[in-house]
């Protein structure tokens, strides 16, 4: 006869999300911390880690409100990742008072120093991912340099041809902002 299945066993876990390790930038990330909590749950005998939403945020921050049921959230990329891998150099950055706008920096300066190291093996992940995330990524992107271009204004209140989602006028938009577009693909 065969045992539980996975939804019959009991189990334990936790609810936590990422940004709530702790961290020296700002909030936590899935990061080396988040692999430490992991190594803490198995030895623990927990078997579920339960997360909120993932998404981007507005400027309130609340989980439950992401811009993207699609995209992550760029403050849970893990800088210390991105400098194991020799993409980011911290000490380039001045620390801000604002984490959120050292993050930014960082992300910056690491998707500048990805480009530039030209590595084949990543450059094939990332037309990978771009490729198999096309039904969503290009509008995201899009979005996110539009909002960025206009201070974060709502949509509405954009110039009429692109709040009207006026096709030439959107390419000319991508065309012109093409490093931002670029960009928001890993802020």
């Amino acid at each position: 006869m065969p045992g539980p299945t996975l939804l019959q066993q009991r189990r334990c876990g936790i609810l936590l999300h990422p940004t709530s390790f702790p961290g020296p930038f700002g909030n936590g990330d899935l990061g080396h911390t988040a692999y430490r909590f992991i190594e803490f749950l198995q030895a623990s005998g927990c078997s579920l880690w339960q997360m909120l939403p993932l998404g981007p945020t507005h400027a309130d921050l609340s989980p439950y409100q992401a811009m993207s049921s699609h995209a992550g959230n760029p403050v849970l990329i893990s800088l210390d990742w991105l400098a194991d891998r020799g993409w980011l150099d911290i000490t380039k950055i001045k620390q801000e008072k604002d984490s959120s706008e050292f993050r930014r920096l960082c992300l910056q300066l690491a998707g500048d120093t990805f480009k530039r190291l030209d590595d084949a093996e990543w450059n094939a992940r990332l037309q990978a991912f771009v490729h198999d995330s096309e039904y969503w990524l290009a509008d995201f992107s899009l979005f996110f340099a539009l909002k960025k271009v206009y201070h974060h204004s709502p949509w509405y209140e954009w110039p009429e041809d692109l709040r009207d989602h006026d096709d030439a006028a959107l390419k000319a938009f991508a065309r012109e902002h093409a490093g931002i577009i670029w960009q928001m693909n890993f802020e």
